[in-house]
């Protein structure tokens, strides 16, 4: 039984130090001149952030810096 115990510890312990390593942000933000878009890039998925233009009708790209466009947030 104690053993038993000891080794759920351990697995709880073991999964929460997996859980906090994927804590930090690899996420990387530019801004394109090209595109007047302020994005992100995270896991090779692109979120465009912001619209920086002037353009009143806007075309979002389906990739930006070889990555495909998954989430538009304005």
């Amino acid at each position: 039984m104690k053993n038993a115990r000891v080794l759920g510890l351990l697995l709880l312990l073991v999964l929460g130090i997996g859980l906090m390593v994927g804590i930090g942000s690899d996420d990387e933000v530019y801004a394109s001149e090209v595109t007047n878009f302020q994005y992100s890039i995270s896991n090779g998925e692109v979120t465009i952030t912001n619209y920086i233009g002037d353009d009143t009708i806007v075309e979002i790209p389906v990739t930006i810096e070889g990555y495909t466009v998954h989430h538009v947030t304005l």
